[in-house]
């Protein structure tokens, strides 16, 4: 049975893994192809090839479907942000830190949160 391997890309353009399998033929590999489409969130087309002949990319139905996605990362990454953001702030607070932590320190080159006076 022929290996052929799939490349699921992300709404950025990156392929950030790939899986192989030993399939049948063409017509399951593009089968197996879809089901990664379906199993892997984030992915919105895969590549499939076998040996060095690709063979198809399978992808979303519809366009729209992507960007949906996309919008949904950006809110939940904003919602996040956010509940962290007021997290650090009542925290210092109850430790007596004063001022508002709203920077990233350079010094600490990890991105740790400072507080500014103010």
């Amino acid at each position: 049975m022929p290996l052929y391997i799939f490349y699921p890309y992300r709404p950025d353009g990156c392929a950030a893994t790939w899986l192989s399998a030993e399939l049948e033929g063409d017509e399951t590999a593009v089968a197996y192809g879809q089901g990664i489409l379906a199993a892997h969130s984030s992915a919105i087309s895969v590549s499939i090839f076998q040996g060095e002949r690709k063979l198809t990319r399978v992808a979303l139905a519809r366009k729209r479907d992507a960007s949906a996605l996309d919008r949904q990362t950006i809110r939940n990454s904003r919602a996040s942000i956010g509940a962290s953001r007021e997290l650090l702030e009542r925290t210092a607070a109850a430790v007596g830190v004063r001022g508002k932590i709203d920077r990233p320190n350079p010094a600490d080159g990890d991105g740790s949160a400072v507080a500014s006076s103010g």
